[in-house]
């Protein structure tokens, strides 16, 4: 997680991910130190609209913070994205619209 997640929800995530990974038996592995992305590791999703789609393919995470809440709040977040995607940025002002 990062500082912009929110703590309760990133919380309960861990704590579902946690106990599905005792309740399936699976070894954790031998701890990593440092960018584990060379050995495999899977990224983390680069977008809002990427993190929403990994939260409707989880089910372990949908059924921890309850269906109907994580509907909800992917929901809300689509709208924010969509929000988000339909403004114009300074940076692209800048790029895009300066004038010679």
């Amino acid at each position: 997680m990062d500082s912009s997640a929110n703590a309760y929800l990133a919380l309960a995530g861990m704590i579902a991910a946690g106990l599905d990974g005792v309740r399936r038996g699976l070894d954790p592995g031998a701890p990593i130190t440092g960018a584990a992305t060379p050995i495999g590791a899977a990224t983390l999703p680069r977008t809002l609209a990427e993190a929403l789609d990994a939260l409707e393919a989880d089910a372990v995470l949908r059924e921890a913070l309850g269906e109907e809440a994580a509907m909800e709040l992917i929901a809300l977040k689509r709208l924010e994205w969509g929000a988000y995607m339909d403004s114009v940025s300074s940076w692209e002002q800048e790029t895009y619209l300066r004038r010679p």
